[in-house]
């Protein structure tokens, strides 16, 4: 299968999951109507019961409504690329780039976490969310480590980005970036990582959760993950546009066993010489990795 015809099968899949999540919604949205009718004509020990049940039902069809428009809005900007794609040199709209316009903001960016708070794949929406991130990652502090830590939302602006972060809020102003809001990517009591948003224009706070939860449902964790590639992996958006950082993670690997001293030791070092040299982590472990650059 060539390029063209990959992303054309990636909007196809795109689209089967807007029309299950608008489904979905559609199913939620009933029961939740009928908790309601409910709940104005049972007795009061049910009462609450019924209430209970329609606000959950409500949630799950607002999220359910947010996943049908950002993979159709994807898939929609993918068709029309594909069109325009034998003359345009342009690259293809990415999946994070609809996420960023549904949520209102001006750039988004999700980045899943493993152990120790580790950043396992970074997917950005365009160079204002990826130089925003790379901030995060070299001063050591920002929006995804505090929004995963506190596992709730966070949000963020003007002179409070410096009152908050000494060393990132007045970095993010160099980008033009007054606003910043972020939502935990939660399973039950499991945080796998943080959508966050970034712009001169504000985000929509109230339904950045609804947003996270979205992407958490329908890409990460999500049922119908039933198209797959040549070796077996699902074909998830985020995978395919993600970056795994697989050199950042040898690079401190190799330094913990350098210098003998823990992994999280070994990435402050890393983070120390990027922001020495003004680079970033990725430049860093590059050279780390081709032992151009002993750090012990």
């Amino acid at each position: 299968m060539n390029a063209l015809a990959e992303y054309r099968e990636s909007a196809r899949i795109a689209l089967m999951r807007a029309h299950i999540a608008r489904q979905r919604a559609a199913r939620s949205a009933e029961f939740a109507l009928r908790h309601e009718r409910l709940a104005r004509t049972a007795p009061e020990s049910r009462r609450r019961l019924h209430e209970g049940a329609a606000t959950l039902h409500r949630r799950n069809e607002q999220c359910h409504r947010a996943s049908c428009v950002i993979h159709e809005q994807h898939a929609r900007r993918l068709l029309r690329w594909l069109d325009a794609a034998p003359k345009a040199k342009t690259n293809p709209p990415s999946f994070m780039a609809a996420v960023a316009n549904t949520s209102g903001a001006e750039s988004a960016a999700v980045v899943l976490l493993g152990p120790e708070h580790t950043e396992v794949l970074v997917a950005t929406s365009n160079s204002l969310a990826r130089a925003a991130h790379d901030l995060e990652s070299i001063l050591g502090e920002g929006p995804v480590h505090d929004c995963s830590a506190a596992r709730g939302l966070l949000t963020t602006s003007g002179a409070e980005l410096t009152t908050r972060w000494p060393h990132y809020g007045p970095a993010l102003a160099q980008l033009g970036i007054d606003t910043v809001a972020a939502a935990p990517l939660r399973v039950d009591r499991i945080c796998l990582g943080t959508l966050a948003v970034f712009g001169p224009r504000a985000a929509r706070p109230e339904s950045l959760t609804t947003i996270a939860d979205a992407i958490t449902r329908s890409v990460l964790v999500s049922p119908d993950n039933d198209a797959f590639d040549e070796n077996g992996i699902p074909r998830l958006p985020l995978f395919d546009e993600g970056d795994h950082q697989p050199l950042v993670h040898q690079a401190v690997g190799m330094l913990s066993a350098q210098v003998g001293c823990e992994v999280a030791d070994a990435l402050e070092l890393l983070r120390a010489h990027a922001f020495a040299e003004n680079k970033t982590l990725d430049q860093v472990a590059h050279q780390v990795v081709r032992g151009r650059l002993p750090l012990h």
